[in-house]
């Protein structure tokens, strides 16, 4: 088991059965930032969308910071290695 700490705002946490615990958007976003597999990840994100616990735009505004840098360098790889194989 691997215990990560963040810090956490208010607007994160929510209560479930009379406990504390992160909202389905900051989990999902901590599991990404964390590395876990993202097979498990998509797991857990089906089954919040089939219970219609998550709020995509928040999720999507959360994951945005974590993944456009790497989506960035990964056009850009593409791109180099387009340019490369083709001249």
């Amino acid at each position: 088991m691997r215990i990560s700490t963040y810090p956490v705002a208010t607007t994160d946490v929510t209560i479930r059965h009379g406990l504390p615990a992160t909202t389905v958007e900051r989990t999902i976003a901590d599991l990404v930032a964390d590395r876990i597999d993202l097979s498990l990840v998509a797991k857990a994100l089906g089954d919040a969308m089939r219970n219609g616990s998550v709020d995509l735009a928040s999720l999507a505004h959360r994951l945005a910071p974590q993944w456009l840098p790497a989506m960035a360098a990964r056009r850009a790889t593409v791109r180099r290695c387009s340019i490369d194989c083709f001249t």
